[in-house]
C-alpha cells in the first residue's frame, strides 16, 4: 500500500479473512521488527469491504474495525433471491447507524469508490 497509497482495495462477500487478519496485523505490526511499511491501520484506510451477508456480529465487526465509511451493503444485489429489501433495512436499523452512515453504507461509499480520484 506505501508503494501505491491511492490503491483502493474492495473485498466482495465480506472478507471476513481479511478483517481477522486486519485486526491482529495491528497487534503484531506493534511487536515485530521485521514488519515492513505504514502501520496496518494506516493501509486500512483504502480498505472497503462489500457484503451481503446479514450476520450482525460479522457486521459489526467490519463496521468496528473499519468504520461505516467502509462498509458496502450489496453493491450487487439483488442478484438473486437471497435476503428482501425489507431484512436488508432490518440489518441496518439493528446495527445503529446514523442516517448519514445508513446513506453512505447504502449508496454513498460506492459512489465515491467510482468517483476517480484527482490531484
Amino acid at each position: 500500500m506505501d508503494k501505491y497509497p491511492r490503491l483502493r482495495i474492495v473485498l466482495p462477500m465480506i472478507g471476513v479473512a481479511a478483517l481477522i487478519f486486519a485486526g491482529l496485523a495491528e497487534q503484531e505490526y506493534t511487536r515485530d521488527d521485521g514488519w515492513k511499511g505504514s502501520a496496518p491501520g494506516a493501509a486500512r484506510k483504502n480498505l472497503y469491504i462489500d457484503t451481503m451477508g446479514f450476520d450482525l456480529s460479522t457486521l459489526r465487526f467490519a463496521l468496528d474495525l473499519l468504520g461505516p465509511e467502509h462498509l458496502i451493503i450489496g453493491s450487487d444485489w439483488p442478484i438473486m433471491p437471497i435476503t428482501t429489501r425489507r431484512r436488508v433495512d432490518e440489518i441496518l436499523l439493528h446495527l445503529n447507524l446514523t442516517e448519514a452512515q445508513k446513506a453512505a453504507v447504502l449508496s454513498g461509499n460506492t459512489e465515491r469508490l467510482l468517483t476517480p480520484i484527482t490531484d
